[in-house]
């Protein structure tokens, strides 16, 4: 087995990925924006014609 061969190396590589995907900032993310634009394909796939407004991206810098 793999995991019984690497003992503790395979602690680096678990280190590295955790690192980088506690490293990612959600707040960096425009999820108002896409969870806005999942909402409305959802209600036009159940046919609604009235949608709510789509959100336009605003820079945050």
């Amino acid at each position: 087995m793999l995991a019984g061969a690497l003992r503790w190396w395979k602690l680096l590589p678990v280190l590295l990925v955790s690192y980088t995907f506690f490293g990612l900032e959600p707040n960096d993310l425009p999820l108002d924006g896409m969870v806005r634009t999942t909402e409305r394909e959802m209600l036009s796939l159940l046919g609604e014609t009235d949608l709510p407004p789509a959100l336009a991206p605003s820079p945050t810098f």
